[in-house]
């Protein structure tokens, strides 16, 4: 089950040891390296980090897809690397500590699961432990970039950007929010999974039995199912629900303007679900779809055209 999964928060909060941390949990967790034109600290290794790619040239940088300026220093990261991680069926891991950037990478990866770590010290408390552990950064630049870094996530919270907040105080609780996190995360999401939105009317079954068709012949491993092939005793809202929050892909056929369809639409969409959207030739959109690409059919087994507008 493949997914990037995104860590931000202040400094000196805790994400490299989360990052540490989730590959200890599975190796298919695999930490991303970005360029930056910052040098390496004492302590660093000299050349790169878990990861960090250290005195990269600017134009490497200026040459990523998803770059930021965190500190009077450059940071970039390439498309391509997330893409070609997900490929191999692994979950690559990026740090990105710039809010506006994430929003950028989750316009690309929607289902991208996104984290804020949060050091519970301050003030004296977090002098004194700085001291102690001999920080290379200087103590009050540490402590402006921690204020910084909480301004922009509280800048962004209503666009509800971070899936969990992660408190870190520095002890096994730490440890169990992260492992606590991944599983509920991983037991929950299935990238096999396609859950198909439509009419239940008889007329729309053989649309039905194409996207099972279609799906098979691209992976037999895709399990395709609508709500109703559930059988036993359940809420039928709650059902839906959680089978939306399973999938890992959306057929959502709008042929037949039900408002459970539109129900369950918008519910997937605030989930940041990837959705493939469908209609007869001829089927007028609502003027609040017409922006999605729509797949329009002439018969179920042949789609006709798209709407891209």
């Amino acid at each position: 089950m493949p997914r990037l999964i995104i860590v931000s928060g202040a400094s000196g909060a805790g994400k490299s040891f989360l990052l540490r941390h989730l590959h200890d949990i599975d190796e298919n967790f695999i930490p991303l390296k970005k360029a930056t034109t910052r040098p390496h600290r004492q302590g660093e290794p000299l050349n790169e980090s878990l990861d960090l790619i250290f005195n990269s040239p600017k134009e490497v940088v200026r040459s990523c897809d998803y770059k930021y300026t965190y500190c009077s220093h450059h940071y970039g990261i390439f498309k391509q690397d997330i893409y070609d991680t997900l490929s191999k069926g692994l979950s690559p891991i990026i740090i990105v500590a710039d809010c506006e950037t994430i929003l950028e990478i989750k316009k690309d990866f929607k289902n991208a699961l996104v984290l804020y770590v949060q050091n519970i010290l301050s003030g004296e408390d977090l002098r004194n432990v700085l001291a102690k552990e001999g920080d290379p950064i200087e103590i009050e630049e540490r402590i402006r970039r921690q204020n910084r870094s909480f301004q922009d996530y509280s800048n962004h919270l209503k666009k509800k950007l971070f899936d969990y907040v992660l408190i870190n105080n520095f002890s096994e609780e730490f440890v169990n929010q992260i492992t606590s996190v991944i599983h509920k995360e991983y037991t929950r999401y299935d990238s096999n999974y396609i859950f198909v939105i439509m009419s239940f009317l008889d007329k729309y079954n053989e649309v039905y039995k194409a996207f099972k068709h279609a799906g098979r012949l691209y992976n037999k491993k895709l399990n395709i199912e609508r709500v109703d092939e559930n059988k036993g005793y359940y809420i039928i809202t709650e059902k839906i629900e959680s089978c939306i929050n399973k999938a890992g892909l959306i057929f959502c056929d709008i042929t037949e303007m039900s408002p459970n369809v539109f129900y369950e639409f918008g519910y997937a969409r605030a989930k940041n679900k990837d959705i493939i959207i469908t209609a007869k030739t001829g089927t007028i959109l609502p003027f609040d779809i017409r922006q999605y690409r729509t797949v329009f059919y002439d018969t179920p087994l042949g789609a006709s055209r798209e709407n891209t507008s």
